[in-house]
């Protein structure tokens, strides 16, 4: 009989301790390819620390809460959408986490990034690595100019809501005003990045081609403004009837508390974005302070009729699960966020969740979606730059009212008349 020694016994279980090893990294493995095979794994960049944390962490449950609808109606092609996320508060970690998506994580699609300082460091990461760039909101007028073949864009940028904004003035304010349209002296206020300067370059260009009166162009560091006193008092001797505003929402906070102080009244305060007057934290630090601000911003409430009805079910049921999975008011970032997806699945039913790059350029530029029919009134169909029409981007007019964001215009989708206007006096407000 075979004496079996110390030396042999400790090989054999070794031998047995590799082939365990081997054996369940196999079927971890297998387990991990087969759940890939159900999955569409897309990478996600939102400012979810710094100064615009706020409308970052919205956006993102706002992409979380169309995500989690489509993969309980069966996904795209039964894959599950999930997301692999990244924070990104300002341009160099944007620059940093799509890298780390991409070459780390392995994701071939990022969706995001609320900000217009973020998109461009973040896109040209993508590019630079064939990968594919999902903007939901970023409203840098750069962004779709580039010639990039991997970068599309959901929503309007910069240019096209301060058009709005005058158009709106024009086709709607001025009637309520009940003075001359050439008459309405205009005052454009504005942070100075790419987002601010978007805006009021188009809402002043657009106002000089009607022949309207802008009595002022101010630009402000948004990061360094601690008091709006002097811009005030200047503006107050100007007497604008209008302020035209494109701000984030510290500064639109300072601002509309210091004219408040400073009794600074104007008849009416147009605005554009989900920050700023738009931003839910404007209305919940001023309470009835803040009734009166118009914003073309994405609305909490829309008028049904003027959607599909497929669409119209999808927006109740969006806003019914937002408010009570958050337990905040449902419009602005939020719904940037959960349109952005929306979109975006459109293309992936076309690819069956095949994120190859020309297969999803393909899918985009043949999306032909008429605008009412998908959630909160979008359509789809994309230029050669991947940028989604704006004829096919429902931007609303919201205006604050009994503390929420009610659509005013157009009045097709409108579910309230415009009121305050013009704005009561400081001195007659409770």
């Amino acid at each position: 009989m075979k004496t079996t020694t110390l030396n042999e016994m400790g090989r054999f279980f070794r031998r047995a301790l590799v082939l365990g090893v081997a054996g369940a990294c196999a079927m971890a493995s297998q387990s991990a390819m087969a759940q890939n095979q159900n999955e569409i794994r897309i990478g996600v960049l939102q400012p979810l620390s710094g100064p615009i944390a706020n409308e970052g962490r919205r956006q993102l449950n706002g992409m979380e809460n169309m995500r989690d609808i489509i993969n309980e109606r069966g996904g795209i092609n039964g894959k599950k959408l999930t997301w692999v996320v990244g924070d990104a508060p300002d341009a160099t970690s944007a620059t940093n986490e799509a890298g780390r998506l991409i070459n780390r994580e392995g994701v071939k699609l990022i969706a995001g990034t609320f900000s217009s300082s973020m998109c461009l460091p973040g896109s040209d990461v993508a590019e630079r690595n064939n990968a594919i760039y999902f903007e939901v909101s970023c409203l840098d007028t750069r962004y779709a100019k580039r010639g990039y073949k991997n970068t599309y864009r959901a929503a309007a940028d910069a240019g096209g809501m301060g058009y709005n904004n005058v158009e709106f003035i024009k086709n709607s304010l001025q009637k309520k005003l009940g003075i001359d349209l050439k008459k309405i002296k205009l005052a454009f206020l504005s942070e100075d990045s790419a987002f601010g300067q978007g805006i009021t370059e188009a809402g002043r260009k657009r106002a000089q081609t009607l022949g309207m009166t802008v009595v002022a162009t101010e630009f402000y560091n948004r990061n360094a403004m601690a008091d709006f006193t002097p811009l005030i008092l200047k503006l107050k001797a100007l007497q604008p009837d209008v302020i035209v505003a494109a701000t984030y929402t510290n500064d639109s906070i300072l601002f509309w508390r210091q004219a408040r102080q400073l009794d600074f009244n104007i008849k009416a305060l147009v605005s554009a974005g989900a920050v700023g007057f738009g931003s839910p934290d404007f209305g919940k630090t001023f309470g009835n302070i803040a009734e009166g601000p118009f914003t073309v911003n994405q609305a909490n409430d829309i008028n049904l009729n003027a959607l599909s009805k497929d669409g119209a079910a999808l927006e109740v049921e969006v806003k019914k699960r937002y408010e009570a999975t958050y337990k905040e008011p449902y419009g602005g970032s939020a719904l940037l966020g959960a349109t952005g997806v929306a979109v975006l699945a459109e293309i992936l039913k076309k690819t069956g969740g095949d994120l190859n790059p020309d297969k999803f350029r393909a899918a985009a530029t043949g999306l032909d979606i008429p605008i009412g029919s998908l959630v909160h009134g979008w359509g789809a169909k994309f230029d050669a730059n991947g940028q989604n029409l704006d004829e096919r981007v429902l931007f609303p007019v919201t205006q604050w009212q009994n503390g929420n964001q009610i659509t005013v215009w157009p009045e097709k989708f409108a579910v309230a008349p415009a009121r305050n206007v013009p704005l009561p006096k400081w001195a007659d407000r409770k």
